[in-house]
């Protein structure tokens, strides 16, 4: 399964992919500290993820701007 974790907070990252790990032990992990950041994930390097894990508030693109340009 894909996971693409979107948080502005380093700390959030960390405990959230620990947590994909150990309960996803088949888990492909992509972290994007931004909006940007994670657009780019799936655009340039083609990573398509299953699910996308993304906090709502962050500087430049907020979650839900992202998501919709996901979708």
């Amino acid at each position: 399964m894909k996971f693409l974790l979107v948080d502005d907070d380093p700390f959030i990252l960390k405990m959230l992919s620990a947590t994909v790990e150990k309960y996803f032990l088949d888990a492909s992990i992509k972290v994007a500290y931004n909006g940007e950041e994670a657009l780019k994930v799936i655009s340039q390097e083609g990573f398509i993820p299953d699910i996308v894990l993304m906090d709502f508030m962050m500087p430049g693109l907020d979650g839900l701007e992202t998501s919709r340009q996901i979708k």
